[in-house]
């Protein structure tokens, strides 16, 4: 192969490589801005290795690429502390980012230069001012990605929500970066026909399997993406039933606790009596009935999941002796999340609302829920009047693993966002001395 330029490696190859690995490392979501040394020392490396491989005598165009990709993959991985899935999709979407750019931008040099792609190639400088003229508008998309907060996985849940299975995400994902391949590799044959650049895109086999690939694999796409359809369906529902039965075993180990402690308090009354402390047996008895009374109230909601589910909160927090105060002020008719989603969402806020009160005196010992819809949004809403939160630490809740308790996972709440997230929703926090501490999750109608 026609050796690289060592102007070309330090000028263009490096960044390139550098930008695409941080383009395609953004498109999955990967943190850029925060492991950005990785993947300079990443890009450095694999322009380093392109040009030794180029450098190589007698050797086809075409072959290098395989030689490169598997070595690529390797050194993705082990850079950037990924899978090896993952950095093969890191490195699959950036061969064909950069083969659609150059399909493009060439033709438009040729123009603009007023001479023949061939020599564009050959030439140093009208190279460089080439590449570099795709290489800002991969810089442009790439913080674009990243202060957005958008990336190709939480684009697959926002156009199909349903999906929640990561093994359902990589296959759609894989679907698409196959036809976008198969398309770079179509543009490049036909680019080739003109400015014969490569020999390889010449060979008529070659040509007729690439062609034959992209008019099946849209075809057989179809057929696979519908048997995902109803393998997501089947999933969603198997999530919501376990959702039911976890909540339903809940409320079923706390009566049974109950129960166990009604024997406790039968014997307690029975010293007493034998005793002749009537007033205290008598007082025993009125905080005992006022207990039993509040454990008997069943929160009466249509939907079975959110029944069972209110219920168990509520028996939790009367052990914990804590009043948990349940309004749902409208049906849920409309609204984008499934029943397992919701229960995520409330049992979260209910939990963590819970452990923050339990320490607290009694006149604080209070978590009120409420469920409202408000023309084309619904409203949960989860307030505690005390502890408050630190405004400077509200923006670090829903951060993974971040947490201000023992034992705790910091999970809950990243979760919730999530969630909230993929369907295009919002949660507002707030903490003053007035109001307490509210958690409110906008939810848009369908």
């Amino acid at each position: 192969m026609e050796k690289m330029p060592i102007l070309v490696l330090l000028l263009y190859s490096i960044p390139e490589s550098t930008i695409l690995i941080s383009l395609s490392a953004a498109i999955y979501g990967y943190k850029v801005k925060e492991n950005f040394y990785r993947i300079v020392l990443l890009g450095t490396s694999l322009a380093v290795i392109t040009y030794i491989v180029r450098a190589l005598p007698e050797l086809k165009f075409g072959l290098n690429v395989l030689i490169e990709i598997p070595v690529f993959i390797i050194l993705t991985a082990k850079y950037l502390k990924i899978s090896f899935i993952k950095s093969f999709f890191y490195i699959f979407t950036g061969f064909i980012i950069i083969a659609l750019l150059e399909y493009i931008t060439y033709p438009v040099a040729s123009l603009v230069f007023n001479m023949p792609v061939k020599e564009i190639f050959s030439n140093t400088l009208y190279r460089l001012i080439t590449g570099w003229s795709y290489l800002l508008l991969m810089i442009a998309v790439t913080v674009i990605l990243l202060k957005k907060k958008v990336s190709l996985v939480s684009a697959t849940s926002f156009f199909y929500p349903k999906t929640r299975s990561k093994k359902i995400n990589l296959v759609l994902i894989s679907l698409v970066m196959l036809q976008a391949f198969l398309s770079g590799v179509m543009n490049m044959i036909i680019f080739n026909q003109e400015y014969k650049l490569w020999p390889l895109l010449d060979n008529i086999a070659f040509t007729r399997i690439a062609g034959l690939l992209l008019f099946t694999v849209p075809l057989v796409s179809i057929f696979l993406v519908k048997r995902l359809f109803t393998l997501s369906e089947q999933e969603t529902i198997t999530e919501t039933q376990e959702a039911f039965i976890d909540n339903i075993n809940k409320l079923f180990t706390t009566i049974r606790g109950q129960r166990h402690d009604f024997i406790h308090h039968v014997q307690v009354i029975y010293s007493m009596l034998q005793n002749d402390q009537l007033q205290e047996a008598k007082s025993y008895m009125e905080n005992l009935l006022g207990e039993i009374q509040s454990v008997s109230r069943v929160i009466k909601v249509k939907d079975p999941v959110l029944s069972a589910l209110f219920n168990t909160k509520t028996a939790v927090a009367e052990r914990l002796n804590i009043i948990l105060d349940v309004r749902q002020e409208t049906p849920l008719e409309g609204l984008k999340l499934k029943p397992y989603e919701v229960v995520k969402i409330l049992g979260n806020l209910i939990d963590n609302a819970l452990e923050a009160v339990a320490d607290e005196p009694p006149e604080f010992r209070t978590v009120k829920v409420s469920l409202k819809k408000f023309s084309f949004v619904f409203i949960f809403e989860v307030v505690n009047q005390r502890p408050l939160i630190d405004p400077l630490d509200i923006d670090k809740l829903f951060e993974p693993n971040y947490t201000t308790k023992k034992n705790h996972s910091g999970l809950g709440l990243a979760v919730v966002k999530q969630i909230v997230d993929q369907i295009g929703g919002e949660i507002i926090v707030k903490s003053s001395e007035e109001k307490g501490t509210s958690f409110s999750v906008i939810i848009p109608v369908k």
